[in-house]
């Protein structure tokens, strides 16, 4: 990333970012998102490219420590499980109910494969 670049994304919170970190937190932001290019690099990652270096970037601004990123990981890998034990619960009414599979595949958007592990096949 250049620099105009990494001015332009950082916007009036670049003076901020150089008083907090020093020249050197402005370079390890750059190559933290250079990194980031490099790791999702199709365009069809943009939300991805965005996601982490918008994490990165609150990281260097203080805003977030990564324990606490780590934490709000975990949260939402806890409540995607539990929407997948609900979503399950629901599979199986439906299947018990003798709605055809496909017809649940179409209901829910799920792969096959999903709906199959759900009924416990």
């Amino acid at each position: 990333m250049h620099d105009r670049e990494l001015d332009a994304y950082l916007g009036d919170f670049k003076e901020q970012l150089i008083e907090l970190r020093g020249l050197e937190g402005y370079e390890d932001l750059r190559r933290t998102l250079d990194a980031i290019r490099e790791r999702y690099p199709d365009e069809d990652l943009v939300d991805a490219r965005t996601n982490a270096g918008n994490a990165a970037a609150m990281l260097a601004y203080g805003d977030i420590t990564l324990s606490e990123m780590a934490a709000t990981w975990q949260e939402a890998r806890m409540t995607e499980r539990a929407a997948m034990e609900s979503l399950t619960g629901a599979i199986l009414w439906e299947a018990v109910r003798g709605t055809p599979q496909a017809r649940i595949i179409e209901a829910t958007g799920a792969a096959r494969a999903t709906i199959a592990k759900a009924m416990g096949r």
